[in-house]
């Protein structure tokens, strides 16, 4: 029974078993995707957990959310529709966001809403070779981490590989944030073992197989010289920079904007907008830092407190990635969790495979 659960939940995160999504309706606005994933978790599996939000803020919720389950779906309906949670009247039903593909809204239409929720973002030129231990943009190679703090090793005493590092003024609405640096460490022994981790919500019980640590005060530090301490994931490399303006991808464009439909041809996944019926829009499905992230799996970006703010800062892509254990295809998705301020910074990850 419990290889015949392992494997179930293998199936369900690579999407092999059907699913139902319910539209949860009357949400307080300060209730979670974790409360609501335990909350409906009482009653079956759930998959995946979506709480809408401002598009700019993304605090507070709109006041309804979308739960996937592989199953329970029927007695999750019959247990919570009209039963009251945090002081509301729940509605529960199934959802109908896929009848949103069914448009009679045209492209022309739907590219005037979409252009006003398109972000700053940076694509990433990147060269081969490593320019050294410097604090600076780039991938793999040596990092540079201050010579008074430990290396990341996961829990179980393995050193991770140094996959890439970002200089915090380089991604877009961090640029006053020039003495700090964010650096990405992954743990491939343990996807070696089995034990692969996808990320800050990794219910297959691996959340210790990355690091993301915001080096503050960079210029008054020294590095630690120890060079490379674990296998190399990804051949090392330089950054230079494309400027463009990104555009939500299907996921997030459900998620945000508020209209009664999405164009058939508006591209799902990875995939790119046509030039000819979407002029001047882009969405990088590439690494870049900045933008919007390009969903290929699911759409449920870390959970913040209410005090604390989301920041999608870049991804790496399957072709920058290729030899990560995890990386047969999708993305890396590196994001920041914030006080108010400005002032604290924690780092999380969103691993999304095809």
């Amino acid at each position: 029974m419990a290889v015949f659960d392992w494997l179930r939940k293998r199936l369900v995160k690579c999407d092999f078993l059907p699913t139902r999504t319910l539209y949860v309706g009357n949400l307080a606005t300060n209730v979670t995707r974790r409360r609501l994933r335990r909350l409906f978790g009482c009653y079956g599996r759930v998959v995946n957990v979506q709480i809408p939000t401002h598009p700019v803020i993304r605090t507070p919720s709109l006041g309804f959310g979308f739960v996937e389950m592989a199953d329970g779906a029927d007695a999750a309906i019959a247990a919570l529709n009209g039963a009251t949670f945090e002081g509301r009247e729940l509605k529960v039903q199934d959802a109908r966001i896929r009848e949103k593909k069914e448009s009679s809204i045209s492209s022309d239409e739907f590219r005037a809403h979409l252009l006003p929720y398109q972000r700053h973002a940076r694509e990433l030129i990147v060269t081969p070779g490593d320019p050294g231990c410097l604090p600076e943009t780039k991938i793999s190679g040596v990092p540079w981490w201050p010579s008074d703090r430990p290396r990341p090793h996961c829990s179980h005493g393995h050193a991770m590989s140094f996959m890439a590092q970002f200089l915090l003024s380089d991604i877009p609405t961090f640029e006053s944030h020039g003495d700090s640096l964010v650096a990405f460490h992954y743990c491939h022994e343990c996807s070696y073992e089995g034990n692969t981790s996808y990320g800050w919500d990794d219910r297959l019980g691996n959340k210790d197989g990355y690091d993301i640590s915001v080096i503050n005060g960079i210029a008054g530090r020294q590095p630690d010289g120890l060079g490379v301490i674990a296998e190399v994931a990804i051949d090392p490399q330089s950054v230079a920079f494309r400027n463009v303006m990104d555009a939500p991808g299907y996921e997030d464009t459900m998620r945000t904007i508020d209209l009664p439909s999405v164009p058939d041809d508006y591209p799902r996944g990875d995939d790119e907008f046509d030039e000819d019926i979407y002029p001047g829009v882009i969405h990088i499905a590439r690494s870049k830092v900045g933008g919007w992230p390009t969903w290929v799996q699911n759409s449920e970006p870390p959970e913040t407190n209410a005090d604390e703010q989301l920041h999608f800062i870049g991804q790496l892509d399957w072709m920058l990635c290729d030899r990560a254990t995890w990386c047969t295809g999708g993305y890396a998705c590196l994001f920041l969790i914030s006080s108010k301020d400005q002032a604290s910074f924690r780092g999380e990850l969103s691993v999304q495979t095809t």
